[in-house]
């Protein structure tokens, strides 16, 4: 099983915010597919995602506005060891 990692692409928007209700974490009220893609826009390593065969099982939220920062698993890969090329995750 290879997980990859790579920064999101604004056209994930809607992928991410069913990763995330998949995982339990309902989305807030400026979590939706538009604020989404703008954060991606604005900073194209702030949405991180994790891939298993080009399929989403994880996503870390990588910038702080004030009020968001958030990571999320799909609920069978919780308890899997994910380490990117760098050595950490």
């Amino acid at each position: 099983m290879a997980i990859i990692l790579h920064p999101s692409l604004a056209r994930e928007a809607s992928t991410v915010l069913d990763l995330w209700r998949e995982s339990g974490v309902e989305p807030t009220h400026t979590d939706d597919v538009e604020s989404i893609q703008r954060l991606v826009v604005l900073d194209r390593n702030a949405l991180v995602v994790a891939k298993e065969n080009g399929r989403p099982v994880g996503s870390v939220v990588a910038a702080w506005d004030g009020c968001k920062a958030r990571s999320t698993a799909c609920p069978s890969l919780r308890f899997i060891d994910v380490v990117d090329s760098a050595g950490a995750f």
